[in-house]
């Protein structure tokens, strides 16, 4: 419980007990007055633990961010080592495809303009 919560707990208590006496003398002004400070107490409260569920949910995100982004780095290095790999198997049909991802892609560029 932080700071926050006790203050809307006390502040609720202090609302509910001026309800109660406005109810027991018949003082109309003391229980609403009374009312009011219990239900701005409960929204404080409410608020504060909507403020901590969404720290919460932010903290799990970014754990789960960073645990997307180690997943990835890994698969490119893996992807990154099996090009080399393949790379260093057969040069000459490497050099191949890369000539011709070249010329695609000069042909690709040459069409635009």
């Amino acid at each position: 419980m932080n700071r926050e919560s006790i203050g809307s707990a006390v502040k609720e208590f202090a609302g509910d007990a001026e309800s109660a006496l406005g109810d027991a003398i018949g003082d109309h002004g003391a229980q609403v007055g009374g009312r009011l400070r219990t239900a701005e107490a409960r929204s404080e409260r409410m608020l504060a633990g909507a403020r901590e569920t969404a720290g919460q949910a932010a903290e799990e995100a970014r754990g789960l961010a960073e645990d997307v982004y180690r997943r990835g780095e890994h698969a490119v290095r893996a992807g990154g080592e099996a090009v080399a790999e393949q790379v260093g198997a057969r040069p000459l049909a490497a050099l191949l495809v890369a000539g011709l991802i070249g010329y695609g892609l000069g042909l690709l560029m040459h069409n635009r303009r």
